[in-house]
């Protein structure tokens, strides 16, 4: 399963007027997925979010700065595919100044079998985020799906910011900033029943498509 190529493949379809309906169902190796299209956005279905340990900031001193930390949350693992270490940041401007230590960063994702680390801050409408997982070879990534829907999840159940879409800023560090939607379905007890990543694609001058 690939989030960013079928996306991609969902928008040139779309470019194309192919798309005649609201929404599809894709085969992949991770099951029947289901894909909606709504105002130009294409959603991609992600697994309801599973919650394992919290850590504590003092874990992470060697990665970055600890001081960096909004304490108000609590540093959980979460998943909605993939497993990420999600750590809360106190502003955006604390955010992009941080000089991760990838090593250190390798070895905690090691020791706790997950991807990466998942860095997040809200600032009121959006939520900016920070993504690395150097364990498998990539430093910092500028989109981030799964990562993206395992903050809101976490944001939604714990009761810090309940909505149905939320929208994730990440990128800048690197130059290419991206937009994350997160649509998140729960039913009348606040249960979520499922959550979906999604984005916008775009021609460049190149003739390029890009997610």
């Amino acid at each position: 399963m690939c989030g960013h190529a079928t996306i991609a493949t969902f928008v040139i379809l779309m470019h194309l007027n192919k798309l005649t309906k609201e929404q599809y169902h894709i085969e992949t190796n991770s099951g029947i997925l289901v894909i909606n299209v709504k105002d130009s956005v294409i959603f991609m279905q992600q697994n309801k979010p599973a919650f394992y340990e919290e850590l504590l900031p003092e874990e992470l001193a060697e990665c970055f700065n600890v001081d960096s930390i909004d304490r108000k949350y609590p540093i959980q693992i979460v998943s909605t595919g993939l497993k990420d270490i999600l750590v809360p940041i106190k502003s955006e401007q604390t955010l992009h100044k941080l000089q991760p230590n990838f090593d250190k960063i390798k070895d905690i994702s090691e020791k706790y079998d997950v991807i990466g680390m998942h860095l997040y801050t809200v600032q009121e409408d959006r939520i900016v985020c920070r993504n690395y997982a150097p364990l498998y070879d990539i430093d910092e990534e500028s989109a981030t799906g799964t990562s993206s829907c395992a903050v809101a999840g976490y944001l939604y159940t714990h009761n810090y910011l309940q909505q149905d879409m939320y929208v994730f800023n990440q990128g800048y560090s690197l130059h290419s900033p991206s937009e994350i939607f997160v649509q998140l379905h729960h039913d009348q007890e606040s249960n979520i029943t499922g959550i979906f990543a999604g984005g916008r694609g775009y021609y460049c001058e190149t003739k390029q498509l890009l997610v």
